[in-house]
C-alpha cells in the first residue's frame, strides 16, 4: 500500500452571478463596491471579457445564462427515490430497466431546468433594468483566487453563490 505524505489538495470552484446597478465600464465602477484593489482588478478584467447582460426576465438569453449556472440544485438521490416511489418501482428496478432509466433522466432534466428557471426569476425579477455578470473562481489558481472564491461578499451587491465543491 502506498501512503501519500506530501501536500494533498481538495480543489474547489465557485460560480457567482452578481447584479450591478449600472454597466461596468471602468475600474472605478468596480472599486465602488470592492475595496480590495487586487480583487477589484481581477473582477474588472473578468467583466471586460463578458457581453453586457441587462436584466429582463422576458429575455431568454439572459434567463438561460443564469439558469444554466443554477441547474445543480436538484438532489439526484432524492429525486430518484421519489420517482421510483411515484411509479411503484424500486430504485434498483429504475437503474436496471432501460425504459425507466430514460424516463427518469427526462424527468430529472426537466425538473432541473424548472427549478433553475424559477430560482433565476426569483433572483433577477427585483433587479430588472440592472446588469448581471458571471464569475467563477477556484482555489487551484492561487491564494488571491481562493480568497475571491471563499471570502468575497461582493460589497453588498446582490449575488448568487454556486459552490462546486
Amino acid at each position: 500500500m502506498k501512503i501519500k505524505t506530501d501536500f494533498i489538495t481538495n480543489s474547489s470552484s465557485t460560480a457567482f452571478i452578481v447584479v450591478w446597478p449600472n454597466i461596468v465600464e471602468t475600474l472605478e465602477d468596480v472599486n465602488k463596491f470592492i475595496s480590495n484593489t487586487q480583487h477589484a482588478q481581477i473582477i474588472f478584467d473578468d467583466i471586460m471579457g463578458q457581453s453586457i447582460n441587462k436584466i429582463d426576465i422576458n429575455d431568454p438569453k439572459v434567463l438561460s445564462k443564469v439558469w444554466s449556472e443554477m441547474e445543480e440544485g436538484v438532489d439526484y438521490y432524492i429525486f430518484m427515490k421519489n420517482f421510483a416511489k411515484l411509479h411503484n418501482i424500486t430504485t434498483e428496478q429504475l437503474q436496471l430497466n432501460h425504459t425507466w432509466r430514460g424516463q427518469f433522466w427526462d424527468a430529472y432534466r426537466a425538473e432541473q431546468q424548472n427549478q433553475a428557471t424559477q430560482k433565476s426569476i426569483e433572483f433577477l425579477e427585483p433587479h430588472g433594468g440592472q446588469y448581471v455578470y458571471f464569475f467563477s473562481y477556484s482555489d487551484n489558481d492561487g491564494q488571491i483566487f481562493s480568497d475571491l472564491e471563499h471570502e468575497n461578499d461582493w460589497g453588498g451587491l446582490p449575488y448568487v453563490r454556486i459552490s462546486h465543491h
